[in-house]
């Protein structure tokens, strides 16, 4: 199959600015001839990128080096971008492997960013989509692990997927374009090395035309599993900077689908990978747990049991224990918002129910502070009996996770207020009081 210039067609304009990753191998030196000579054509912007890994050492400097002469003498902007991959490999336990790959596409994101770039070029071609399937299904991904990479994902494109190593490496002779070799590409250590140089040279010798045969399986997989995802219910997810909530209708749909949008729960905060089948099916298991139910999740997420659904958010680090003296004028309250005490004259308050809590100050003991939730907390509601606080929380259906943020205006473990909520029957306006306080609230954290 011939490799040209045309294979960006449609997918590369002329007022679009390419960013291509080159490594100094075969093929993304391939991929960095092709699309400079399809910009002479066409006009658009070019900026080739190496990531040095810092992995080999002088070789990782020669290989830098090797692209950086080379963009100089034709002419094409360059970019290098250094990196610590076995640093970031053992600070989160990811392999060698995975560190690079997040390290060099974090690079790559960031060069987009400042460059005002809009597409970014690599130069995976059919060969490693085979690969990269196999690995897939020999982990135990879904269906949309097998249908592998994409031709466009995002800004993402990849010219050279359906063509073979040996186009490649033909296209390079042909058209004297030079190159450098990776000696990590021979350590079979290397679970991709080891599926190209192990596993694959095996299938072929039963079944010759192995890649392109995974590589149409992989096509079919796509197929599906984009038939499968148009299928998805709307309106199952809420969506919030820092937390997702899966809803409980998720848990009655046919697995397939429900896995999906679980997925893309984790997704949306940011993971994803090291998300695996074991946590989708914990999630579905936390569905029927008792509301306040939590687990524990990758990239130090949690999940939590709530009376409407599943609720995947960060685990928080809490500050010390709350504390604020109970004062007329603002008080700032961190993962809640502000709270305001303002004395009334006996006729200034307006009607109940307008959303401020309005008090009598007399009953509020001089040494009451704000603060968060403690154990023996009692709260007795106007017209109630006394109960302990966290069951009023599970009356009023307040999330587990949220119930550590709200105040509450406390005298020992007596609580006088409830911010945002209730007051107590000991502090409530009577035909005795003689100072009102009004209480508003203007909250900054989500609901």
């Amino acid at each position: 199959m011939n490799i040209s210039c045309k294979i960006i067609e449609g997918f590369v304009t002329k007022n679009d600015k390419v960013l291509v990753g080159v490594s100094g191998g075969a093929d993304s030196m391939c991929l960095l001839d092709i699309l400079q000579k399809a910009q002479k054509q066409m006009g658009f912007s070019l900026i080739a990128v190496h990531v040095n890994h810092c992995l080999r050492g002088e070789e990782s400097d020669r290989d830098e080096m090797f692209v950086r002469k080379y963009c100089e003498k034709n002419g094409i902007d360059f970019i290098c971008e250094t990196v610590d991959a076995l640093k970031h490999s053992k600070k989160y336990a990811k392999s060698v492997e995975q560190a690079a790959r997040e390290l060099r596409y974090a690079a790559f994101d960031k060069i987009m960013q400042k460059e005002k770039a809009t597409v970014l070029a690599v130069a995976h071609h059919k060969d490693d989509q085979a690969e990269t399937v196999l690995m897939h299904i020999a982990r135990g991904s879904s269906l949309k692990g097998a249908k592998g990479m994409a031709l466009k994902s995002g800004y993402i494109l990849r010219p050279l997927l359906n063509f073979t190593r040996c186009d490649i490496e033909q296209y390079n002779e042909e058209n004297k374009i030079p190159s450098i070799k990776d000696s990590s590409n021979d350590d079979i250590n290397y679970s991709r090395n080891f599926f190209r140089h192990k596993i694959i040279p095996d299938m072929e010798k039963v079944y010759p035309d192995a890649v392109s045969a995974v590589c149409k399986f992989a096509d079919k997989c796509a197929i599906d599993d984009d038939f499968i995802t148009s299928c998805i219910p709307t309106k199952m997810l809420v969506y919030r900077d820092d937390f997702v909530k899966i809803l409980n209708q998720v848990n009655e749909l046919h697995i397939a689908l429900s896995s999906r949008i679980i997925k893309s729960a984790f997704e949306h905060l940011g993971a994803y990978y090291d998300i695996e089948q074991k946590h989708i099916l914990q999630i579905k298991e936390l569905f029927n747990m008792k509301n306040g139910s939590k687990i524990s999740l990758p990239f130090k997420m949690i999940a939590f049991k709530e009376y409407d659904g599943v609720v995947i958010t960060f685990k928080k680090q809490f500050a010390e224990e709350m504390v604020y003296p109970f004062k007329l004028g603002k008080t700032q309250i961190p993962d809640f918002g502000e709270i305001n005490a303002v004395m009334l004259s006996d006729d200034s308050f307006a009607e109940f129910g307008d959303g401020n809590h309005y008090v009598d100050f007399d009953s509020i003991p001089t040494d009451a502070v704000w603060r968060t939730r403690q154990e023996g907390d009692i709260f007795a509601k106007i017209g109630s009996g006394s109960k302990k606080l966290n069951d009023y929380f599970i009356d009023k259906k307040i999330p587990q996770r949220m119930r550590d943020q709200v105040p509450v205006l406390a005298h020992g473990n007596k609580i006088l207020v409830i911010a945002d909520l209730d007051i107590s029957d000991s502090v409530k306006i009577t035909n005795g009081t003689n100072s009102i306080v009004k209480i508003s609230y203007k909250k900054t954290s989500a609901d």
